[in-house]
């Protein structure tokens, strides 16, 4: 039953609790800022999936994301999720997204199994979750290294939205062309003082005043001496 479930949940969270599998210690930091590769493990042709790839073309059309269809309910789920993660985990990943829309708590429940939380937190990719809807918890949301509160929150969490990015560069070109504009200008006033000026048009009166420098140095060096 039910109750059954929910006593088993919260026995098996203590326990893996108690073992450090939660702690945020273990959890890895994000490896890139503009992800470049990414695994996406979610049901087949499901919403959850649709929705991941319509917020990856919005926000990050840039990244390479490859879809892994898994099982999300029922008891082969674990088994299928953990080989698949396995797999994906050798294939030199930046991130590894395991998602998975909204259901009921016993729907929900093969993301409990100990297995699963175990092999994820084995897992040296870092991985994010996005299991059912923003109240939904599961073992595997405690042992990833982010959980997100919806599938599309998991995207959103670990890509930039390329309209503020391409904002910005616009603005780092703007200011760019204004820094070059302006040391162009002035060296341009700097030549024109240096043609202007008569020492330029006549080395020979440079070099006089330069010589009637040192001599006065000269002169002075010699006076300081004998005194």
């Amino acid at each position: 039953g039910l109750g059954d479930l929910y006593a088993q949940y919260e026995r098996l969270k203590a326990k893996l609790y108690e073992e450090g599998y939660f702690s945020a210690e273990h959890k890895k930091a994000k490896p890139n800022l503009y992800p470049n590769k990414v695994a996406v493990l979610c049901g087949d042709a499901s919403a959850a999936m649709s929705d991941i790839k319509i917020c990856f073309a919005r926000r990050w059309p840039l990244a390479n994301v490859d879809y892994y269809p898994v099982l999300v309910q029922g008891m082969d789920a674990p088994e299928n999720i953990i080989n698949t993660l396995l797999k994906v985990e050798e294939m030199g990943y930046e991130y590894i997204i395991l998602a998975r829309g909204g259901g009921s708590f016993e729907d929900l429940f093969c993301f409990n199994d100990e297995r699963l939380v175990k092999t994820i937190y084995s897992l040296k990719t870092f991985t994010v979750t996005g299991i059912g809807h923003e109240q939904d918890f599961t073992l595997s949301d405690f042992v990833a290294d982010l959980r997100a509160a919806t599938p599309t929150a998991a995207v959103e969490l670990i890509t930039p939205d390329i309209k503020k990015v391409e904002e910005l560069l616009s603005e780092y070109k703007d200011s760019l062309n204004e820094s070059v504009n302006y040391k162009l200008i002035a060296f341009r006033d700097l030549l024109d003082k240096l043609k202007s000026s008569k020492y330029l048009n006549e080395p020979l009166l440079l070099a006089d005043k330069s010589r009637l420098k040192i001599d006065y140095y000269a002169s002075r060096l010699k006076n300081i001496e004998h005194k």
